[in-house]
């Protein structure tokens, strides 16, 4: 596992679908980095491209795919740098985003993966929701047994190159626009503790969060039921291939889902059974897909 000096070229990771104003505004935020050297590859599978900036640190790569990963796995090919950073078309980074996470990296060389915090942006919460993550301190997971459900946001995340040259990229079957919709950064998180890589998740390089969803149509609870959905999906997954943590996480963590959704229940309410019910939908379907041995990739 190589170390990182402060002259090591990143690539930094955008997919982007229609979100032409907010890609604009997270470009323009990327290009204010004062680390160097640095380059942006957005990777747009909307009809049109959107006008971004012209700056030769910037790339744009228009496809015809469909989906957040498919996006990502397009853009890991194009990338040149040895860390990798990733951020959402719906996101603003700080000017030294880039140089702590470089930072992160070369103090913990034994870490392949990096989740940092995402703080939503100001919005009312009794009419709106903005997904976020916050870590409760700096925390390094090493193997499986230390695995957490909802560990980080795939919105704010560093890697080596070398991570991703040993899990083979992101599993094109998980994330928005996918079959299961959401959690590949829980998919990544999984394999790379499995691979031998440990994961820091860090509180201390927040990026910020612009996706608003309406709490008073039911797209802010579609999209949580969106996350369960996609969580037991990956549990399912490795459960199939028989990781006996998989197992163990996914009983604890539906026995929770559960006990939520009872106490609702007691409330008159039943918002916790419906994501109990999303999550055990994922987990059952996960685990009855076909998949790769090898790559531990749902199957084509």
């Amino acid at each position: 596992m190589s170390t990182h000096t402060d002259k090591e070229l990143v690539s930094v990771l955008v997919a982007t679908r229609n979100r032409a104003a907010d890609l604009r505004k997270c470009v323009v935020s990327l290009l204010s980095s004062t680390y160097q050297p640095f380059e942006i590859i957005v990777v747009d599978q909307s009809p049109t491209l959107s006008e971004l900036p012209t700056d030769v640190r910037l790339v744009v790569v228009q496809t015809k795919t469909v989906g957040k990963t498919s996006a990502l796995n397009i853009a890991l090919k194009r990338a040149r740098g040895r860390v990798l950073a990733f951020t959402d078309d719906d996101c603003t980074v700080p000017p030294d985003w880039i140089a702590h996470g470089v930072e992160r990296l070369r103090r913990h060389p034994d870490v392949g993966l990096i989740f940092g915090a995402l703080t939503a942006a100001p919005h009312d919460p009794a009419v709106s929701l903005i997904p976020s993550f916050m870590p409760p301190a700096f925390e390094v997971h090493k193997g499986l047994a230390e695995a957490q459900v909802r560990a980080g946001a795939g919105a704010n995340m560093f890697a080596r190159r070398e991570l991703f040259d040993a899990v083979a990229g992101f599993d094109e079957r998980l994330g928005p626009g996918a079959i299961f919709r959401s959690c590949e950064e829980f998919d990544l998180y999984y394999r790379t503790l499995a691979s031998g890589f440990a994961v820091v998740r860090d509180p201390d390089n927040p990026v910020v969060h612009w996706g608003v969803r309406s709490t008073t149509d039911g797209s802010g609870e579609r999209l949580i039921r969106d996350y369960w959905f996609g969580e037991g999906a990956v549990l399912g997954k490795h459960a199939r291939a028989r990781h006996q943590q998989a197992l163990k996480l996914g009983a604890r963590t539906f026995g929770l889902e559960l006990r939520w959704a009872v106490m609702s229940l007691a409330r008159l309410r039943g918002t916790n059974l419906l994501r109990a019910s999303s999550w055990a939908a994922g987990f059952i379907k996960g685990a009855t897909m076909g998949l790769d041995a090898t790559s531990q990739f749902f199957a084509s």
